[in-house]
């Protein structure tokens, strides 16, 4: 039998529109029963049931997804009630839970027992006195302490693959339960809305910044994207209500952790920040989600997450470009390459040619690598000037053998001659295969040291890690790859994907290194293509 919230939150997700098979994966029950509750009409007090007195369901943005309408402040109002920040997760004052900005699904009873311990942080809660906060009206016994034992342990769950994992909630023996992360009190923001009358075209328009973006993108070189997201900047301080300049930014600093350009540990905070101000705008926009699903899976290492959330439905929505991009590579550095390639078959084309390198790494997770070089000199055949497309040609005919031809690619690209940055990793990884071995030894050299005096502000730690093993060069493979599980380095599950590590797969390095992402970067082995 479920419980008067549960019936009440089924009809109320059903009256937002939502399918019963998207309510029965939301709430974590079947559709049988979804269905059952749906043809009984609700109790009483699943009638008078409000999610913590004041709460009501509704459709955010035709998502799906469950939102607080108390939350939704008009422009003006002052700054809401306390919410709460455990460890790296905010708790706000209605109960949404969300970790990178992207929300987590809880039951209300989870919801109300996170919402005890968050006020009375430090201090131990009883079971009796949980019991008698959620079920005011009935008697204490036996039955309803187990209750509370069980939604405590419903709610480790949700914790369980989270940076804090399931010990969020500890139990004191005999005494009851705390939280065992850090507990800090924050005001809730006020959304910030869009004033009438500035539609985002208009916006577009009238932005002396926003122009120059794309033309630096036109030869997909990733040394331009610290000037395309200082272009951004200045765009959306020019104009904050510009949500695509958001989004754009969001998606340019994504790419320089994919290149290996910034540490994921380095961009994170700021990503966090912009997605929280988008999150706020009363029009999003178009498929921002994709973004925010990869941000949650690569960069937070919360692919599950990523996956319960927005798995089911979001692939159907996302617009062509940059979200679709974001979702797809989603798919294909956490266990469904097949997927994403069903994904971008369907989507790509030669006026969509970026989407070519995008493909192509899916092809390179299921070990097709002549199918993915086609993909790639099928991008360079529209604009061979590509130097992004170019280095991951370079990266393909390197695994294959083909150690000169690589080799020419990277130099005639010009990677060498720019500054040191984590990119050039992929260039050493590359010029190991072939003649150019010195110049790799002393690429890798460099970052070694560079490594040494700040590694949480280096990127491309994995990536170093293969140039190593690549250089014979095993103990200082084993400290990259380390490095780059412990800092959550956007190329560590890169690698974990691709077949860039396979030759080494008896080695030392390679045995830490997939121990280690096996304990800390969950992959989709139930739907692993």
């Amino acid at each position: 039998m479920k419980s008067a919230e549960e019936i009440a939150s089924i009809h109320h997700l059903y009256q937002d529109g939502l399918s019963k098979r998207k309510i029965a994966a939301k709430l974590g029950m079947s559709r049988n029963t979804v269905d059952r509750y749906l043809h009984s009409p609700p109790t009483e007090s699943s009638r008078s049931t409000t999610n913590l007195g004041a709460r009501s369901l509704s459709r955010d943005n035709q998502h799906g997804l469950t939102t607080s309408r108390d939350q939704v402040k008009e422009p003006g109002d002052s700054v809401g009630d306390t919410a709460w920040r455990v460890g790296p997760y905010l708790l706000s004052a209605s109960g949404e839970l969300s970790l990178g900005d992207s929300r987590i699904g809880m039951a209300e009873t989870q919801t109300l027992i996170l919402l005890i311990l968050a006020k009375k942080a430090n201090q131990i809660v009883s079971r009796d006195e949980l019991a008698q906060q959620l079920w005011p009206t009935r008697p204490l016994n036996a039955n309803l302490r187990r209750n509370v034992t069980l939604s405590v342990h419903r709610l480790r769950e949700v914790f369980a693959f989270g940076p804090l994992g399931g010990n969020v909630i500890r139990g004191v023996y005999g005494k009851g339960y705390t939280l065992g992360a850090a507990v800090e009190p924050c005001p809730t923001l006020t959304p910030r809305k869009r004033s009438p009358g500035q539609p985002r075209g208009d916006a577009m328009m009238k932005n002396p910044f926003y122009g120059e973006v794309h033309d630096y993108w036109a030869n997909r070189d990733p040394y331009k994207l610290p000037r395309q997201e200082w272009l951004l900047q200045q765009s959306v301080r020019f104009d904050p209500s510009f949500e695509q300049g958001y989004l754009e930014l969001c998606y340019f600093q994504i790419l320089q952790c994919f290149w290996g350009m910034r540490a994921s540990q380095d961009v994170l905070p700021q990503l966090q920040r912009l997605l929280e101000i988008v999150d706020q705008f009363t029009h999003q926009p178009s498929g921002w989600l994709g973004i925010k699903a990869e941000v949650q899976s690569l960069l937070l290492w919360q692919p599950l997450t990523a996956q319960s959330l927005y798995g089911t439905w979001l692939a159907d929505t996302l617009p062509r470009g940059m979200p679709l991009f974001s979702w797809a590579r989603h798919l294909i550095f956490t266990g469904r390459p097949r997927a994403a390639i069903d994904l971008l078959k369907a989507q790509v084309n030669d006026e969509l040619c970026q989407g070519w390198l995008v493909l192509a790494m899916a092809y390179c997770a299921i070990g097709d690598l002549p199918a993915a070089e086609e993909a790639i000199q099928r991008q360079l055949s529209l604009d061979s000037t590509m130097i992004g497309t170019r280095l991951f040609l370079a990266l393909l005919m390197a695994r294959r053998g083909q150690g000169a031809q690589a080799t020419r690619h990277v130099l005639d690209s010009g990677i060498l001659d720019r500054p040191f940055e984590g990119v050039q990793a992929l260039a050493a990884y590359t010029l190991a295969q072939g003649t150019h071995h010195q110049r790799a030894q002393d690429l890798l050299d460099e970052a070694m040291a560079r490594m040494h005096q700040n590694p949480s502000q280096t990127g491309a730690l994995g990536y170093w890690g293969l140039a190593a093993l690549a250089l014979d060069r095993d103990m200082e493979a084993i400290h990259c790859l380390k490095l780059s599980v412990r800092n959550r380095c956007y190329s560590a599950p890169v690698l974990l994907a691709t077949p860039f590590l396979k030759p080494y797969a008896k080695s030392p390095a390679y045995r830490v290194f997939a121990e280690k992402m096996r304990r800390s970067f969950p992959i989709l082995s139930s739907t692993r293509s």
